[in-house]
Protein backbone atom coordinates (compact mmCIF):
# COMPACT_ATOMS: atom_id res chain seq x y z
CA UNK A 1 0.00 0.00 0.00
CA UNK A 2 1.61 3.50 -1.00
CA UNK A 3 2.22 5.80 2.30
CA UNK A 4 0.72 8.43 0.81
CA UNK A 5 -2.59 7.15 1.03
CA UNK A 6 -2.19 5.87 4.50
CA UNK A 7 -0.86 9.17 5.80
CA UNK A 8 -3.67 11.19 4.41
CA UNK A 9 -6.41 8.79 5.72
CA UNK A 10 -5.39 7.83 8.78
CA UNK A 11 -6.29 11.22 9.86
CA UNK A 12 -9.69 10.83 8.77
CA UNK A 13 -10.22 7.17 9.83
CA UNK A 14 -9.40 8.48 13.66
CA UNK A 15 -11.54 11.12 13.75
CA UNK A 16 -14.29 9.03 12.57
CA UNK A 17 -13.38 7.05 15.29
CA UNK A 18 -13.43 9.36 18.09
CA UNK A 19 -16.83 10.75 16.85
CA UNK A 20 -18.20 7.53 16.98
CA UNK A 21 -16.76 7.04 20.66
CA UNK A 22 -17.96 10.52 21.40
CA UNK A 23 -21.70 10.02 19.84
CA UNK A 24 -21.83 6.55 21.90
CA UNK A 25 -20.95 8.31 25.60
CA UNK A 26 -23.32 10.94 24.83
CA UNK A 27 -25.92 8.51 24.08
CA UNK A 28 -25.34 6.51 27.08
CA UNK A 29 -25.05 9.26 29.43
CA UNK A 30 -28.31 11.09 28.21
CA UNK A 31 -31.65 10.57 29.71
CA UNK A 32 -33.99 8.36 27.37
CA UNK A 33 -36.33 11.23 27.41
CA UNK A 34 -33.70 13.72 25.60
CA UNK A 35 -33.25 11.51 23.13
CA UNK A 36 -35.83 10.69 19.95
CA UNK A 37 -36.56 7.29 18.98
CA UNK A 38 -35.02 4.65 20.72
CA UNK A 39 -31.37 4.52 21.91
CA UNK A 40 -30.52 1.26 20.97
CA UNK A 41 -31.73 2.62 17.36
CA UNK A 42 -29.27 4.76 17.83
CA UNK A 43 -26.48 2.97 19.04
CA UNK A 44 -26.89 0.45 16.18
CA UNK A 45 -27.08 3.73 13.19
CA UNK A 46 -23.96 5.40 14.90
CA UNK A 47 -22.08 1.91 14.88
CA UNK A 48 -23.00 0.60 11.40
CA UNK A 49 -23.81 3.92 9.43
CA UNK A 50 -20.55 5.45 9.39
CA UNK A 51 -20.65 9.46 8.84
CA UNK A 52 -24.59 9.36 8.69
CA UNK A 53 -25.25 8.08 12.14
CA UNK A 54 -23.05 9.68 14.67
CA UNK A 55 -23.82 12.86 12.43
CA UNK A 56 -27.53 12.15 12.55
CA UNK A 57 -27.83 11.51 16.38
CA UNK A 58 -26.18 14.86 17.42
CA UNK A 59 -28.27 16.84 14.48
CA UNK A 60 -31.51 15.22 14.47
CA UNK A 61 -31.39 12.26 17.75
CA UNK A 62 -30.85 14.40 21.10
CA UNK A 63 -33.79 16.33 22.11
CA UNK A 64 -32.12 19.04 24.22
CA UNK A 65 -34.81 20.60 27.09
Amino acid sequence: MDTTLVLLTAPLLIGELVLKIVALVSLYHRPADQVRGPKAAWAAAIVLLSIIGWAGYFIFGRNEK
